[in-house]
């Protein structure tokens, strides 16, 4: 089992304050089934809760709606569970499960989580194919990373993704491998910029 715990609080002078907590686990069991190799089947859970705060009358050249609050704060919950199975078949490792995702936007979201691994040659040759889904909440953290002149409160709204991919990884000597891989992606609500009409000077950016 492994359990883990995460804070950070980002503020602003624009009296924006953004607060995060995320609290992660995993709990997993061995057992022989099929064979010598154990198989292990387990849960990982994420949770993420972010606060965020604003006060609408200091922005410079803010105009936007100021007559009914002086301030505003929002609460947003990203619950994610992912029950896997690893064992090997074949000479592959699998890791076959899914996720789930339970967030203050969407009720409900899911999506596969499925890998294999292979190496050939004794491990001269490695190949690597999955398909995984995942949601990701675009904090303001995230998106002033991206775009540094983002503008505070910014209406936040999260990203859904599907991968699929195959990589593969050649060693040729002790020091030099060569890797090619092929990989598509989807995203559902992937942040783009444009200026915020909410502030006068036009200096800042909204997703």
């Amino acid at each position: 089992y492994q359990a883990g715990l995460k804070f950070d609080n980002l503020s602003d002078h624009y009296g924006f304050n953004e607060m995060h907590l995320n609290l992660n686990g995993d709990i997993n069991y061995g057992f022989e089934w099929f064979g010598n190799d154990k198989e292990i089947l387990g849960m990982n859970i994420v949770w993420d809760m972010y606060a965020n705060s604003f006060d609408t009358m200091y922005p410079y050249s803010y105009i936007g709606n100021t007559e009914v609050l002086d301030s505003s704060s929002v609460i947003s919950n990203v619950l994610k569970m992912h029950p896997y199975f690893k064992f090997k078949l074949y000479g592959f490792d699998l890791n076959i499960g899914m996720s789930m995702f339970v967030t203050t936007q969407d009720t409900f979201h899911i999506a596969p989580h499925i890998t294999m691994f292979n190496q050939f040659l004794d491990g001269i040759f490695n190949v690597r194919i999955g398909v995984v889904g995942d949601v990701n909440r675009n904090s303001w953290q995230d998106l002033r990373m991206e775009n540094p002149y983002i503008g505070p409160n910014a209406d936040i709204i999260n990203t859904n993704y599907f991968k699929y991919f195959l990589e593969t990884e050649l060693a040729v000597m002790n020091s030099l491998d060569f890797a090619l891989g092929v990989s598509y992606q989807s995203m559902e609500n992937a942040p783009i910029f444009m200026i915020d009409d909410r502030y006068e000077l036009h200096n800042v950016y909204k997703p």
